[in-house]
């Protein structure tokens, strides 16, 4: 049996530069997708990333904005797609999504919230969100949606080229 493997990403250095531009997804036939998992909620990011590793996800958890900008714009780390709570000590509103899609335009983001309201989950899908994930949501449907996510924003990279 293979171990799953967790990453944590500490915040950047005040004054890092930001990179932006499209990150290398998950390359070749066996590779894990990587899934940023930003909430700052430890059960709930503990609980996504234990479903989603034994899904065949590479799960990177984090535990707020900062962290997930920085774990975002690493070449050789960063996500094939994101998981990401509404609601972060540093944020507290769509805004962490606008910056995650000017870095990253092709990465899909699935924002999860308890509290979605129709103008919430409509800016987010202007701003280029998957979906918009009620919480609490059945484990059992998180990789699917994610795999779902991916096959689209992949398929919608070939249709661009």
């Amino acid at each position: 049996m293979l171990a799953e493997t967790t990453a944590c990403i500490d915040c950047p250095a005040p004054g890092a530069r930001e990179r932006t531009g499209n990150f290398p997804h998950a390359q070749g036939k066996f590779a894990r997708p990587r899934v940023l998992v930003v909430d700052d909620e430890s059960l709930v990011r503990w609980s996504c990333a234990e479903t989603l590793g034994e899904n065949g996800f590479q799960p990177i958890e984090v535990d707020n904005g900062a962290a997930a900008l920085f774990a975002l714009t690493q070449p050789d780390a960063g996500a094939d797609l994101v998981l990401l709570d509404l609601r972060l000590p540093d944020f507290c509103d769509l805004s962490l999504l606008a910056v995650m899609r000017r870095l990253a335009p092709t990465v899909p983001v699935v924002i999860m919230t308890a509290f979605a309201t129709p103008e919430i989950v409509e800016r987010a899908r202007q701003l280029g969100a998957f979906t918009v994930l009620n919480k609490p949501f059945e484990m059992g449907e998180l990789a699917p949606l994610l795999r779902r996510a991916l096959t689209e924003a992949r398929s919608a990279e070939q249709e661009a080229r």
